[in-house]
Formats: structure tokens, sequence, C-alpha cells
């Protein structure tokens, strides 16, 4: 993931805006102040889901990502960062589906050979992680399943067992 992060970098390297030299010098708020202020909104919530998500905020960038494919659902980068952002959280469902629009968005986008085989190898690595997380998440759900059984058929033992113990303290002849 790190090795697209930073091919995306060096191939708009030449057309560095300001927040994106900023970020690069690890100013994130400077980063944001001129972000906000970018007039296209798809272009501004790129700006803002890419410093977040470098910021160590997921959910943020998630938020900022699908904000911006409401305008442009098929774009490469947006979908990076909500994609990467939706497994960051462990939401294994979002993170499928998004991977799924990534890959679709991928197989129409018209890119240089270099590109998409990076494109294509976070794509897969999304994909695996993602199908890892749901795998985890079933068997997590399976395990909670399995242990609340196991509970409540210890709690009906030893119900049954002090009825048996209580039963077994009576006589049906009293003692004179």
């Amino acid at each position: 993931m790190n090795e697209l992060f930073l091919a995306l970098c060096s191939m708009l390297a030449w057309q560095q805006e300001g927040w994106e030299r900023a970020l690069a010098e690890g100013d994130y708020s400077g980063a944001w102040r001129a972000a906000v202020e970018l007039p296209e909104p798809q272009h501004r919530a790129r700006a803002q889901a890419q410093i977040l998500y470098t910021g160590g905020d997921p959910a943020g960038a998630l938020e900022c990502a699908e904000a911006g494919l409401r305008a442009a659902p098929g774009e490469l980068e947006l979908l990076f960062y909500a994609t990467g952002s939706a497994l960051w959280l462990g939401e294994p469902v979002r993170a499928q589906r998004l991977g799924a629009d990534l890959a679709a968005a991928l197989a129409g986008a018209s890119l240089a050979a270099e590109p998409r085989i990076a494109w294509a190898r976070t794509v897969e690595d999304f994909r695996a992680r993602g199908a890892t997380l749901a795998a985890n998440e079933e068997a997590r759900d399976r395990a909670v399943r399995l242990s609340r059984a196991v509970s409540i058929a210890g709690l009906v033992a030893a119900l049954a067992g002090l009825l048996f113990l209580a039963r077994q303290g009576r006589s049906s002849k009293p003692v004179s």
C-alpha cells in the first residue's frame, strides 16, 4: 500500500500544489488550510482524504473519500483512500464493496503499464485483506455463538443438578 502511495506522490510531484507541499513537509494544519480552499469539490475531497489518511485518521479519511465519491464514483484515488480506511477501521463488508468498486474503476481506467501494475497490486492486496478481515469476523462470530451455547448448556446443567440435589434431600416418610 505504501508503494502505491509513494508512486502516486512521485507521479504527481511535477504538479504539486500548496497542500501537497505542506503535507510532504509534515505540516498537516497548513495542508488542511490549503485543501479547504480548493475550488473543485472532488479535488478538495481527495486532498482532505489524503491528509487525514496520512495523518492517521481513517474515519475522517473515509468520510471525505466517500463524499468525493458521490461526485466522482470511479475515481481511483478516492476509492483507494475509502477502501484503505474501511480496512483500517475493520469494516470488511464496506471494504469489500469499496474494493470491488476500485477494481471496476481500475478496469476502466486509462493508465500506463507501470501505474496499472501498481494499482493492480494494491487492488489485490485490498481484496486479500478484506477476505481475511471477513474470515476473522466470521470466526469471531462463530466463537461468540459457541461460547453462548456452552454457557447456556452449563447453566441448564447446573440448574438441573441443583434440582436433583434438592429432590434428594427430601424424604417421602417423615422422621418422628
